[in-house]
């Protein structure tokens, strides 16, 4: 993530291969992230990816879905049960929304 990019699929997957599919390590990157900085889960050429809000002004972002913000994912976690806060339920939740746009 030091391209301030979580990429899709997890340690196992190859850079660069396409995933729709919403981790858990997706939901930490969104959560775990610095003071003021703000971070959106995308759904870009068909694969998800966590990138900084700022990168999406980038022409290589255009077209990106944008399904959830860091202060999205904080309100959701704040607003919740503690089991909601589990970085697997939120994913099922991101990735039910993502299914629901048709992306």
């Amino acid at each position: 993530m030091g391209d301030g990019v979580a990429h899709a699929g997890g340690p196992g997957t190859p850079p660069g291969s396409p995933s729709t599919t919403v981790t858990p390590d997706h939901v930490r990157a969104l959560l775990e992230h610095a003071a003021g900085e703000e971070r959106v889960l995308i759904v870009i050429q068909g694969r998800v990816e966590v990138v900084a809000a700022a990168r999406l002004r980038d022409p290589a972002y255009e077209g990106a879905l944008e399904v959830a913000s860091t202060q999205d994912l904080d309100a959701m976690s704040a607003l919740s049960p503690p089991q909601k806060a589990d970085p697997e339920i939120l994913a099922s939740v991101l990735q039910a929304a993502i299914s629901r746009l048709g992306a």
